[in-house]
């Protein structure tokens, strides 16, 4: 053999290791984007890399509701009405540049018999990103009615803040708002084996709206103290 080929065999020879290498870290490497520090006891899972699991798609907040006018069945009182908004900046937050100005929101709710009748109202505060949750008996244990329902109609409009109280805004179901489309929110049926999501009815008409804030404001008037619902926490 010459020594010009046993050169090129060594030559080629000393080639394999840094193909194999580069080959490697192709097959490696992960995708644009990637974190490359993964799979630690404080670090995401390697997901999406080579021998690794797909990674799961990222799940949005779920968007309010395209009406203002939100209902709801109850069955008894173990049922529990939770109210969302979903608008502002979380607690401690109210500073951050990329956080939303600072937004309340009422929920005007109005609790009906299964015949329709309508026995409690109450305005609700939520304070921006909060959570509220209304025990069924919180809103019906006031029933301005012959008797207290095992089952009937909550509906609720998302609406802002529509009186003034002492200097300071506040939610009165029985006089006019503007309803803003904002609210969110499910009803856990018998103590939590089931979350049902507050169905849209779109935006509630003038006849409608007028007809809940005169049923209302006489369940209020009534002088007896019956007739308005709690608002939980």
């Amino acid at each position: 053999m010459s020594m010009r080929f046993r050169r090129r065999e060594l030559k080629g020879i000393a080639r394999v290791p840094a193909v194999l290498a580069l080959v490697a870290s192709l097959l490696l490497a992960p995708p644009a984007g990637a974190i490359t520090f993964c799979g630690g006891f404080f670090e995401p899972p390697c997901c999406g890399l080579p021998f690794e699991p797909a990674c799961a798609p990222a799940t949005p907040p779920p968007a309010p509701p395209s009406g203002t006018l939100l209902t709801a069945y109850y069955g008894g009182n173990q049922d529990s009405l939770v109210l969302i908004n979903p608008v502002g900046c979380p607690v401690g937050r109210s500073f951050d540049p990329e956080c939303a100005s600072e937004t309340d929101l009422c929920a005007m709710i109005y609790v009906f018999d299964s015949q329709e009748n309508m026995g409690e109202c109450c305005g609700c505060r939520l304070i921006p990103s909060g959570l509220q949750t209304e025990p069924v008996s919180a809103l019906t244990t006031n029933w301005g009615g012959p008797s207290t329902p095992v089952f009937g109609i909550i509906d609720i409009v998302s609406a802002g803040p529509n009186i003034m109280i002492s200097g300071q805004t506040a939610c009165a179901p029985q006089s006019r708002y503007v309803p803003t489309r904002e609210l969110n929110g499910y009803v856990v049926h018998n103590g939590g084996l089931s979350e049902v999501p507050l169905a849209d009815a779109g935006d509630p008409d003038s006849t409608t709206q007028n007809s809940l804030l005169v049923r209302c404001e006489n369940l209020i008037n009534t002088g007896n103290g019956k007739g308005v619902c709690s608002c939980g926490n």
